[in-house]
């Protein structure tokens, strides 16, 4: 999860907000930020909706931070 830091700070948050932020324990937000633990599923829809970015951009899988369904969401 290397974008996590990245969102974090554009953000302005610190570790300890962004756990609070998303129910977390701290410790928990600082093993996913690190890598050392990755999210279920879950999580990880959590992480992409706390951040406003797709899942796909958390796992590096896009370069593309927006959610894909963001022109429909402008819609309503």
């Amino acid at each position: 999860m290397n974008r996590l830091s990245q969102l974090r700070q554009e953000k302005g948050l610190n570790m300890r907000e962004a756990a609070r932020g998303l129910n977390m324990p701290y410790t928990t937000y600082v093993n996913y930020e690190k890598g050392t633990r990755e999210p279920n599923s879950e999580t990880l829809i959590a992480l992409a909706e706390f951040y406003g970015v797709s899942t796909d951009y958390l796992m590096g899988l896009s370069e593309n931070k927006n959610h894909p369904n963001t022109e429909l969401q402008a819609l309503h």
